[in-house]
């Protein structure tokens, strides 16, 4: 769970986007067993950000508008019946107004390429995802300059899954993922790292109703440059899915997580992790075209500047198509993080006796509340023609005066399929 970054790219990540509309019309050709389906798209997005450099209250404010065109393609190919190879992926220009180290080239969000096959009774999945979005870190507060804000990344992720069904109603599923994380610019490359992650979960269907479940993942992280500490992570747990109707679904998910950090790197921190982590979320059809959803839940991410942060998150969303081409969706999120940052050290104390030491423990990092209020609308002009406008606020209260702001954009965007 991570929420952050530079308040025009944070925008790009919110959950319920305003309402796009209907992706369009996506091209079919078939031949024998083999079906072949395509399509095309192109977009510009137009934002102004009153806060650019998410500068503390008071310190002065920042202004920015960026301009960004982008291009991509949908291609999905079944050669047999068993078998499917996916590709989804596009680019984006970003251009800052005002600031430079801003303007950047990315690759759109989840851009992969998925290869899925049955051997057996057993669905392999073969995936590489790739991503250069800004990553959303909650520990992020400008500091009067682009590069205190300038997170872009490029992420890879390459990996193999597998999923047995060897009843109706059990699955086991098992999974690897190779990951390389690393910074485009050289504001934040103490967050290089390449990580090895490793999952399996067992899951019954109880009822058309109920699921059950058991899942577990151990991740190793390893940093570049050094500055961060390398973890180790362990998580295990129950997790259960409620679907009483075709209106309503729940789900929720609890587990123990152990993460443990080296102390051979930069970081003075000498915390490790030891706790509970939990997720619940529940979706409401009210209507045809009204619907609304809430969620909650706490768990941990690599630091920055500190070993892990901690965080809690609760979130609503609500989405109202009031017409077939015009909709509206509003969300609220509330997140509270800490940062580890806590420190093992022997401090000298003088009294009317002479000098001693004795130990103690410094905490020396970030502890913050952010609240984020998104509302925005779109028009479906034809199959093909798509636009929205959204409106997005956010306010982070820090333990220090200096971390804490405030900011708000308003995005115009424009969409062609073909």
């Amino acid at each position: 769970m991570t929420v952050g970054g530079d308040a025009s790219r944070e925008f790009q990540n919110l959950p319920g986007q305003p309402y796009q509309g209907p992706i369009g019309p996506t091209h079919i050709a078939t031949a024998g067993m083999r079906s072949l389906t395509y399509s095309f798209f192109a977009g510009l997005e137009v934002s102004y950000i009153d806060n650019g450099l998410l500068t503390a209250d008071g310190n002065g404010r920042n202004d920015d508008l960026t301009i960004s065109p982008s291009l991509g393609a949908n291609v999905g190919y079944a050669p047999t019946e068993h078998t499917r190879l996916d590709m989804h992926f596009g680019v984006t220009y970003r251009y800052s107004i005002n600031y430079r180290p801003l303007t950047q080239i990315s690759i759109i969000p989840n851009s992969v390429i998925s290869y899925q096959l049955m051997v057996g009774q057993v669905a392999l999945t073969f995936y590489n995802r790739t991503s250069t979005s800004a990553n959303n870190r909650p520990e992020l507060a400008g500091n009067n300059t682009a590069s205190g804000v300038d997170l872009n990344r490029v992420s890879n992720s390459t990996g193999l899954t597998a999923t047995w069904v060897p009843t109706e109603d059990l699955s086991v599923s098992g999974g690897y993922t190779f990951l390389i994380d690393r910074g485009l610019n050289d504001s934040f490359g103490i967050l290089d790292q390449t990580s090895h992650i490793l999952n399996a979960g067992v899951y019954e269907r109880l009822s058309p109703y109920w699921t059950v479940g058991l899942s577990s993942q151990v991740a190793f992280t390893q940093f570049v440059q050094q500055f961060q500490n390398d973890g180790t992570s362990y998580s295990a747990g129950p997790v259960v899915s409620f679907h009483p109707n075709r209106y309503i679904s729940a789900s929720a998910s609890v587990g123990y997580q152990i993460s443990q950090y080296s102390s051979n790197a930069s970081v003075n921190d000498t915390r490790d992790f030891h706790g509970v982590i939990w997720n619940v979320s529940v979706s409401h059809q009210l209507t045809p075209q009204l619907t609304h959803s809430v969620s909650a839940g706490s768990g941990t991410t690599t630091g920055l500047g500190s070993n892990f942060t901690e965080s809690l998150q609760v979130s609503y969303s609500i989405g109202w198509q009031f017409h077939p081409a015009m909709g509206l969706n509003a969300g609220f999120t509330y997140m509270d993080i800490t940062q580890s940052g806590k420190a093992d050290v022997l401090v000298l104390v003088k009294d009317q006796n002479g000098d001693f030491v004795v130990p103690a423990t410094v905490s020396f990092n970030d502890a913050a509340e952010s609240y984020d209020f998104h509302i925005g609308t779109g028009y479906q002009f034809t199959s093909r023609l798509r636009s929205s406008l959204s409106y997005f606020y956010r306010l982070r209260q820090s333990r220090f005066d200096s971390r804490s702001y405030n900011t708000q954009s308003i995005t115009l965007s424009l969409g062609y399929t073909f």
